[in-house]
């Protein structure tokens, strides 16, 4: 049966107030979001939260925070703007509910309305109410200073919970764990009974006291057993509103505590556990229970003071202990909810008197009764996300295309009856690669699409059923599209190295055979819309006849530096890039430019209108830009996304704006209804035309063998911290691009095309670039490697 939406009954719509459908200068002020796409309201789950009487759980995830009822699960309130979240803390009058982001917002509601109550940029990661919910506290960790194996600062901002004015910055400082390779993160922070002292304590045992009224750190305890040579360790914590909070740490040591330089020394490594129960109003361990000889390492606990109780999960177990005891031994409950799982959120009901227990593993969350070890209720949330977009048409209709992080395709008509975003249902799909779609195109003829993974699969698939015709062979995810002659090709990368050049190749759309071969420095991929020219870049663009294979212009920035993004126009007139906080916009006969600067993070995506008049450019912050070309200006500007702007695209009819943010939703822009029109067609000829295309009578003979970019030996200091590794979905994101870019300059081209999106192969290029600079090569960024890729002793490839 078919899956596509019931049709919008047609009617006729009248001419927009500017008398004219195609965005232009004009009307971009007229703009609203015309249509969403959102797999999940939920997706992949990253904190869950009781409110204070047990009736309702919350659920923070990559896609949004979501409100449950507590014993079913029944979805009670999906909570406004969309974006991830991180952190979640209900008030202690069950009133509010704040979450924090990855960019360290932190959003404050009145839940039972889904209204706004407080806004807080540059907060933290995490978020705390004390104990009468007169403050929030918000923590961040980052590195006190750029110097090698430099402490790391911890700060805890205190905000009026009311009116979300900043009352006290709090501040610390502890050793870097230069062993292990861990940055100290704070992990929990409680208020004492009366709210004058506040504590943080970290990932590695340490605890920092401030006082709340003057602001004064009283003191700090650092724990040396995580972060020796001779032992080392995690720790988790875990509290409710009162006079006491638990820090459990395993340490893994030897026995006994000797190195290679004691003779006759043979240690053993052993396990245990340390489990203290701390005073919330002074740095006091009031017990240390030791169990020695443990099984294995644990991770995240809860604890239930009233009764003394622990969980904690351990070998794909939930174990509970009695703290009662002396010297427990052996757990009074255990719970079995995801055997395979390393890691999972849990949370004690408080009006279960400990005995109901909510846990999340990916997109999952189930309710648990812990005495009898049963399963009460479950949910699944679809935890895939759209990870690339385009705007096309079918059967005469606007339709949006979705490519999933599963590897599927999917169509959506964009003139389906209004229903909720996580509702809609495609009209076609496919499971169609085996790894993330990274790239999405549709063919001229409105009757295929094209689409690659993040290995190179470069797939041309019906339009009509999804069904596959043909496969393309490529090294990477970079293809475009071309039109020479008459004949519809599609461009690939059969080979290259950021260092080396790389080979592009122009291959026949019907039968896949080669009609020409280009020898090019490496880089991104576009093509004119008319299909004629293609434009590579990364530092310098460059622009080729296709018709020839011939290099025709190379193009360099006003001020040397990296360019993030490029795009070019229609006929390839113009050919625009972003460069720091800035836009670039080269006539590419001239090859005379003009820089529009602008107040917002680096673009991450351009595109220039059909039209010929717009240039839309997305940031990392979720921002959207329009310029106007023949002022030279910004138009119009909004915050389309609460993340990076993955993909930005334009329909053929130059009617609708597609914007994708990093969160996996898509929003679909135009004037209000032109989303229900039939499909126009593109433009024949600019309608603000500011340079011919590209002259031809005099070619650049092509530099085939560009010089690499060598390491600077003042690079400059990188500004992230957050630790970057190979998830899935896929980690995105400004730092990633920046990690990239250095890993290029570096040498360690095995990175591909930078394009702030950490893939498989961004990971191999990190798990190279430690094993040269003597890191432990596990393919994550943390603080260590951080430091040595942007030293000036960082070695190259």
């Amino acid at each position: 049966p078919s899956n596509t939406p019931s049709p919008v009954p047609p009617t006729a719509l009248p001419l927009p107030p500017s008398g004219d459908w195609a965005l232009l200068p004009k009307n971009v002020g007229d703009m609203q979001q015309l249509y969403q796409l959102q797999l999940s309201p939920l997706g992949a789950v990253a904190d869950i939260a009781y409110a204070p009487d047990g009736t309702v759980l919350a659920a923070a995830g990559r896609s949004g925070v979501m409100l449950y009822q507590a014993d079913t699960l029944t979805p009670l309130r999906a909570l406004l703007p969309e974006a991830p979240y991180n952190a979640l803390a209900f008030s202690p009058d069950g009133r509010r509910l704040a979450a924090a982001q990855g960019d360290r917002t932190v959003r404050v509601w009145e839940w039972a309305t889904g209204d706004t109550a407080l806004l807080l940029p540059e907060a933290g990661y995490s978020v705390y109410f004390s104990p009468d919910g007169k403050m929030l506290a918000a923590a961040a960790d980052e590195m006190a200073s750029s110097d090698w194996n430099a402490p790391t600062k911890t700060t805890l901002n205190l905000f009026d919970a009311q009116t979300g004015k900043l009352l006290k910055t709090l501040t610390a400082t502890a050793p870097f764990d230069s062993w292990s390779n861990t940055m100290p993160e704070t992990i929990g922070v409680f208020f004492s009974a009366n709210g004058q002292r506040v504590q943080a304590a970290s990932n590695l045992g340490d605890v920092h006291i401030w006082d709340v009224v003057s602001g004064q750190r009283l003191n700090s305890s650092i724990s040396s057993t995580t972060r020796d040579r001779l032992s080392s360790g995690r720790c988790s914590a875990e509290n409710t509103y009162g006079s006491t909070f638990l820090l459990a740490c395993f340490i893994s040591y030897l026995d006994p505590p000797c190195t290679e330089s004691s003779p006759n020394c043979n240690p053993v490594g052993k396990l245990r556990y340390e489990i203290g129960t701390w005073d919330t109003s002074q740095i006091k361990r009031l017990s240390n229970q030791i169990i020695y000889d443990a099984p294995d390492t644990f991770d995240n606990l809860v604890y239930n003071a009233a009764r003394r109780e622990m969980g904690w999960l351990q070998s794909g177990q939930i174990h509970f202990w009695n703290l009662g005891s002396p010297t427990p031994k052996t757990p009074i409950h255990s719970l079995s909810p995801c055997p395979e799982c390393t890691y999972l959120h849990m949370a004690l009901n408080p009006a279960s008197g400990g005995n109901t227990l909510a846990v999340a593993y990916g997109g999952t969350l189930e309710v648990w009764d812990v005495p009898s070890g049963q399963r009460l209720s479950a949910l699944e949330n679809d935890t895939r996300q759209i990870f690339t977009a385009a705007l096309g048409q079918r059967e005469g209709q606007p339709v949006l295309a979705a490519g999933l992080t599963d590897g599927s395709l999917a169509l959506y008509p964009l003139g389906a009856v209004p229903v909720p975003a996580a509702e809609l249902k495609p009209a076609v799909s496919r499971a169609a690669h085996p790894k993330v779609v990274r790239r999405l195109a549709f063919a001229e003829d409105g009757k295929s699409l094209f689409s690659a993974d993040e290995d190179g699969g470069v797939q041309r698939s019906s339009l009509s059923d999804l069904s596959l015709l043909r496969t393309y062979p490529s090294q990477n995810d970079a293809f475009a599209l071309a039109q020479t002659g008459g004949s519809p090709q599609v461009v690939v990368v059969t080979s290259g190295a950021y260092s080396q050049g790389a080979e592009f190749r122009l291959l026949s759309q019907e039968n896949g055979q080669t009609l020409r071969s280009i020898a090019s420095p490496y880089g991104r991929l576009e093509t004119s819309r008319d299909g004629r020219w293609l434009a590579v870049g990364l530092d310098q663009p460059t622009l080729w006849d296709l018709s020839t294979g011939s290099l025709l212009r190379q193009f360099s920035p006003p001020q040397p530096g990296t360019l993030n993004y490029f795009a070019v126009n229609a006929d390839a007139s113009l050919l625009a890039a972003s460069q720091d906080q800035a836009f670039i916009v080269w006539n590419v006969n001239t090859q005379q430019s003009f820089t529009i600067p602008t107040d917002g993070p680096t673009a991450t995506r351009l595109v220039f209108s059909p039209n010929g008049c717009l240039l839309a450019a997305g940031d990392a912050g979720g921002v959207i830009r329009m310029i106007d070309l023949k002022t030279q200006s910004v138009v119009s500007q909004w915050q389309a996304h609460l993340s990076q702007l993955r993909d930005l695209q334009f329909s053929a009819d130059g009617r609708l704006l597609l914007s994708l943010g990093g969160d996996g939703i898509a929003r679909v822009w135009g004037q209000p209804g032109a989303h229900l029109l039939p499909a126009g067609s593109a433009p024949t000829s600019p309608a603000c035309q500011l340079s011919g295309p590209p002259l031809t009578s005099t070619p650049v003979t092509p530099t085939l063998s560009p010089t690499p970019i060598p390491a600077t030996l003042t690079p400059t200091q990188v500004t992230f911290y957050r630790t970057l590794a190979l998830t899935d979905p896929r980690t995105t994101g400004a730092d990633v691009l920046q990690l990239q870019q250095r890993l290029q300059a570096l040498g360690y081209s095995e990175v591909g095309i930078p394009d702030g999106i950490f893939g498989e192969k961004t990971g191999q290029a990190v798990r190279n670039f430690q094993q040269r600079n003597n890191l432990v090569v596990d393919g994550v960024v943390g603080p260590l490697t951080w430091k040595a890729l942007f030293s000036s002793s960082a070695v190259s490839k």
